[in-house]
């Protein structure tokens, strides 16, 4: 009856060794898209506008001095 208690024991430490192996699901490649080039083109416009917004205060606090 001991063996038993010994093998079950052991069984379940099998078991939960295997399932907390860390590994999680793999990522999922990154598939391109046909509004992969738009996306690129609003991300580039927006970097643009907060460049001139940034000129455009630079101008005005230099207007203020003044």
């Amino acid at each position: 009856m001991k063996l038993i208690w010994i093998f079950l024991i052991g069984l379940t430490g099998l078991f939960v060794m295997t399932g907390c192996n860390g590994d999680g699901p793999e990522p999922k490649p990154k598939t391109e898209t046909v509004f992969d080039p738009l996306v690129e083109t609003l991300d580039k416009a927006e970097a643009t506008q907060d460049l001139e917004l940034e000129r455009k205060r630079r101008i005005d606090a230099e207007l203020e001095r003044q």
